[in-house]
C-alpha cells in the first residue's frame, strides 16, 4: 500500500462507483423515473469508444434504436447505439424486447462486461424476488469500492516508502534521545536527592547503566543480526519505559540499581539497530547524508533535554522520569503504526538475510581505528559535562539547575549546527589529519578551560566542546559504518567505545572531583586525550614508514 499523493486511481474508482449505482438501480425500493437518466449517464460516461466497437447478437431481437427505449436494460447490456440503422417496421414491440432481452441476458453477460458493461439480470425478476440478493449485492460493492478507494490513497512507491523510513527513524532518535538525556540528568539530581548518595556514588551508579549497555551490546552482536530491526527497536522502548517506572517508584538503593541494569540492557537493542537500520546499503555522500540527518536528531534532543530536564527537576526529581516514559510509548506508538501501513518499513530483513540476499562484500577503512580512539576521548569529555558539571555548577558556581540547563543547551545547538554542516561537507572523509586534529584541540581546550570559574566562559567553552564532539561523533559513525557489510556489529564498536568513554567520564571524573577539584578532572582529560593523540601520530608514522619500505 503507497500514499498515491498524486491522486485516486480514477478508473478503479468509476467501476466502483458503477457497481454501486447499478446496484441501486436493480433496487425494488430505487424509484424507477430515476433509472432511464442514471443508466443513459454510465453508459455514456464509461469506455464509449470501446462500447462503440462491440455488438451484442441478440437472438429474435433486431438491432434496437436506444432512443426509443424505455428502460435501461439495453444500455447495461453494452448494446451499441445504432441509431436509424433499420426502418421503423423492423423494430419490435416492448414486449417482445424484454423477453428477448431477458433470454440473452445470461449468454452474453460475460461478453458485456468485458467490454464495460454490468449485469442486469435483476432488472428482470420481480421486486420482492431482487430485493434481498439486491441488498447483498448493494453491501458487496460497497466493500470492494471501499477496499478499491483506500488502496489507491495508501498506495506507497519505494521512494516514499524511504522518505517515510528516512524521517520516521530521526524522529523516533529525537525523542528517543530526548528521554534518555532527560533520565541521565534528572538521575545525578535524584540520587543526591533521594538516596543521599556524594559525587563518587552517583558517578558509580550512572555507569551502571553504561557498564549494562557496554556489556549487552558485546553480548547481543550475535544475536540481533538475526532479528529485524524494528521489532528490537520496539522492544528497546516498552523496556527502557518500564525500567524507568521501576526506578523512580522505588525507595531502596538496591533496587534502584537492579532498574539501572535493566535500563541499560534494554537501550543496548536501541541505538546499534537505528543505526544500522538507516545505514544499510549506502556509501559515500550518501552515507554522510543520513548519518549527519540520525546526528542532527539525537543531538538535538540532547540539546534541549538539558534546559527541559532542568526546568522540570525544580518541580519535582521524580518529574522527568514521568516524561520520559511517556515519550518512550509515543516512540513506541510512531514505529508500531508506520511499521503497520508502510510495507517498505515492515518488510526491513535481518541484517543476515540481507547481506545473504545481496551478497555484499566488505571494503572497511583502517581510519576506523583512529576515529574510535577519538570517540572514547570526546565521549569522557561529554560524560563529565553531564554528570560532573552539574554538580559542580550547584556546588562551586552557585547556580539553578535551569541555568545549568541552558548553559548545557549551548552545547546541544552547537553540536546540531555542526552536524548539519558537516552533512554538506566531505573535506574530512577519509582524511586522518583531522582526525588527530580534533583530537588535539580538545585536549588543549580542557587544559585552558581549567582557570574557568564563571558561567560565562563555561558557556564558550561548551560551544566550542559541542564543534569537536559532532566532528568526532561523525568522524566514527562515517569510517565505522564506510564500507563494511555488518553495519549493526560496526554500530556496536562505536557505541561500545563510546561507552567506555563515557565510564571513563563519570567514574574517574567523580572520584577525582569528590577527592579534588572539577579543575582537576579537566586537566586530567585533558592531558589523557593529548597523549592518546600522540600515541596515534606514533602509530601512523610507523604504518606509513613501513608501506613506503614496502614499495
Amino acid at each position: 500500500m503507497v500514499f498515491r499523493f498524486s491522486g485516486v486511481n480514477c478508473p478503479s474508482l468509476w467501476m466502483s462507483l458503477r457497481s454501486l449505482l447499478h446496484s441501486l438501480m436493480t433496487s425494488a425500493c430505487f424509484p424507477a423515473a430515476l433509472r432511464m437518466p442514471i443508466a443513459s449517464w454510465m453508459t455514456i460516461a464509461a469506455k464509449v469508444a470501446a462500447m462503440a466497437k462491440f455488438t451484442v447478437p441478440i437472438p429474435s431481437v433486431n438491432a434496437i434504436d436506444v432512443t426509443r427505449a424505455i428502460t435501461p436494460a439495453a444500455w447495461l447490456e453494452g448494446i451499441p447505439p445504432v441509431l436509424k440503422s433499420m426502418d421503423q417496421t423492423n423494430f419490435r414491440s416492448k414486449t417482445t424486447l424484454m423477453n428477448g432481452l431477458s433470454s440473452c441476458a445470461i449468454k452474453k453477460a460475460i461478453a458485456a462486461e468485458t467490454n464495460g458493461a454490468l449485469s442486469n439480470k435483476a432488472l428482470f425478476m420481480p421486486n420482492r424476488v431482487a430485493f434481498f440478493p439486491c441488498l447483498r449485492k448493494i453491501l458487496s460493492c460497497s466493500r470492494v469500492a471501499l477496499n478499491i478507494i483506500i488502496g489507491d490513497i495508501m498506495y506507497v512507491s519505494q521512494q516514499k516508502s524511504d522518505a517515510i523510513q528516512f524521517w520516521v527513524l530521526n524522529i523516533a532518535s529525537f525523542f528517543g534521545q530526548l528521554s534518555i538525556a532527560m533520565v541521565n540528568l534528572a538521575l545525578v539530581y535524584h540520587l543526591r536527592k533521594a538516596f543521599f548518595l556524594g559525587a563518587d556514588q552517583i558517578g558509580v551508579a550512572a555507569s551502571i547503566t553504561t557498564a549494562t549497555y557496554l556489556v549487552f551490546c558485546l553480548l547481543g552482536g550475535k544475536f540481533t543480526v538475526h532479528f529485524r530491526p524494528r521489532h528490537l527497536v520496539e522492544t528497546s522502548l516498552i523496556g527502557m519505559a518500564l525500567a524507568v517506572l521501576l526506578f523512580v517508584s522505588t525507595k531502596t538503593l538496591s533496587i534502584a540499581y537492579v532498574a539501572l541494569v535493566f535500563y541499560g540492557a534494554f537501550m543496548s537493542l536501541l541505538w546499534p539497530q537505528i543505526e544500522g537500520w538507516f545505514s544499510r546499503g549506502k556509501e559515500g555522500a550518501q552515507l554522510n547524508h543520513v548519518t549527519n540527518a540520525f546526528n542532527f536528531s539525537w543531538s538535538f534532543g540532547v540539546g534541549i533535554s538539558s534546559y527541559i530536564a532542568g526546568i522540570l527537576v525544580e518541580v519535582s526529581t521524580t518529574t522527568p522520569f514521568y516524561v520520559a516514559i511517556l515519550m518512550f510509548f509515543l516512540v513506541f506508538l510512531l514505529l508500531a503504526i508506520t511499521s503497520a501501513l508502510v510495507p517498505g518499513i515492515r518488510a526491513v530483513q535481518s541484517e543476515h538475510a540481507d547481506n545473504m540476499e545481496n551478497n555484499r562484500e566488505d571494503a572497511s577503512t583502517p581510519l576506523r581505528f583512529y576515529a574510535w580512539v577519538g570517540i572514547i576521548s570526546l565521549y569522557s569529555g561529554m560524560s563529565v559535562i553531564l554528570t560532573i558539571f552539574p554538580l559542580y555548577a550547584q556546588d562551586v558556581l552557585k547556580i539553578s539547575e535551569s541555568q545549568t540547563g541552558l548553559l548545557l543547551l549551548v552545547r546541544g545547538v552547537a553540536t546540531c549546527i555542526s552536524f548539519l554542516a558537516l552533512g554538506k561537507m566531505e573535506f574530512w572523509h577519509f582524511r586522518k589529519r583531522y582526525i588527530f586534529m580534533v583530537q588535539l584541540l580538545f585536549g588543549v581546550l580542557c587544559l585552558l578551560a581549567m582557570g574557568f570559574s564563571s558561567p560565562l566562559p563555561f558557556a564558550f567553552f561548551f560551544l566550542l566542546f559541542g564543534i569537536l564532539f559532532a566532528f568526532a561523533y561523525d568522524q566514527s559513525m562515517f569510517h565505522g559504518a564506510s564500507g563494511s557489510v555488518n553495519r549493526s556489529g560496526r554500530m556496536i564498536i562505536h557505541e561500545v567505545l563510546l561507552t567506555v568513554g563515557t565510564i571513563l567520564g563519570a567514574v574517574v571524573g567523580g572520584s577525582i572531583y569528590e577527592q579534588l577539584s572539577f579543575s582537576k578532572v579537566l586537566l586530567v582529560i585533558g592531558n589523557a586525550a593529548i597523549i592518546l593523540v600522540l600515541g596515534e601520530l606514533l602509530v601512523a608514522f610507523f604504518i606509513e614508514r613501513n608501506r613506503n619500505h614496502g614499495k
